[in-house]
């Protein structure tokens, strides 16, 4: 474990666990524009007439992987139905009425100025639903500057103190391998630390079925460990002083 460290040293370690997590779960920007312009394009020449069937059904079999892979790296892990609403909404309400239309412009040979537009629209669309995934991923929660300043003894472990924090700042479950990433520590050394929260009531360990590969280990913080990071911050914003 950790030494003691000062309030400013002890906030500044939360910080950089934050800034950790938010890289490890945030969406690569090119693989977001490539699954965008690439979707858009594909549709821009079906509906131009100038693809073959089978090419249509390629993409239709390999685009809801694709999806569900870039929501899993855009958002903080959540557990049932959740994990595959926004993909699914995204195929029914969006991808399976354009793939329609360009059939029908592909086969009826209509102008291919609208499967231009279709195929930008959708492109423009699929891009702006991915980087508002990303935005949720990356968006530490900012802890309640109105909670009452409190030291808790529970979180005088420094690393105690930003695992709670790293799983208190992300809505949902959140994976054992990310947080170990943004605590840069190995996995028995995370159970040690996740060992007492556990015990105060504050953070709560699952392992649920997954639909595919298997087991996992997951984590959350509980409504109050939420309520004692805030007021343990606040706390140490009050008392801390610059590092020289």
């Amino acid at each position: 474990m950790d030494g003691a460290e000062t309030p400013a040293e002890a906030l500044a370690g939360i910080e950089r666990a934050h800034g950790r997590l938010a890289d490890r779960v945030r969406t690569p920007a090119w693989r977001a524009v490539s699954n965008a312009v690439g979707t858009g394009a594909f549709l821009a020449a079906y509906a131009s007439g100038t693809l073959p069937a089978w090419a249509f059904l390629a993409l239709a079999a390999t685009i809801a992987p694709a999806l569900a892979q870039l929501r899993d790296a855009s958002r903080p892990r959540q557990r049932g139905w959740l994990t595959w609403a926004w993909p699914a909404a995204v195929i029914v309400l969006l991808l399976l009425p354009a793939f329609a239309a360009a059939l029908w412009l592909g086969w009826n040979e209509r102008e291919p100025g609208l499967g231009i537009g279709l195929g930008a629209f959708v492109a423009i669309v699929l891009l702006g639903l991915h980087l508002w995934w990303a935005r949720l991923a990356a968006r530490p929660a900012t802890p309640d500057a109105t909670a009452a300043p409190r030291l808790d003894p529970v979180l005088t472990d420094p690393l105690g103190l930003r695992l709670l924090g790293v799983l208190a700042s992300y809505q949902g479950h959140l994976e054992a391998p990310a947080v170990e990433h943004a605590l840069d520590a190995a996995d028995m050394v995370v159970g040690a630390a996740l060992t007492p929260l556990v015990a105060a009531g504050y953070a709560e360990l699952t392992d649920p079925d997954q639909p595919f590969g298997g087991r996992r280990i997951w984590l959350r913080a509980t409504p109050a460990g939420i309520a004692a990071f805030n007021s343990h911050v606040a706390a140490l914003r009050g008392s801390a002083t610059p590092v020289p």
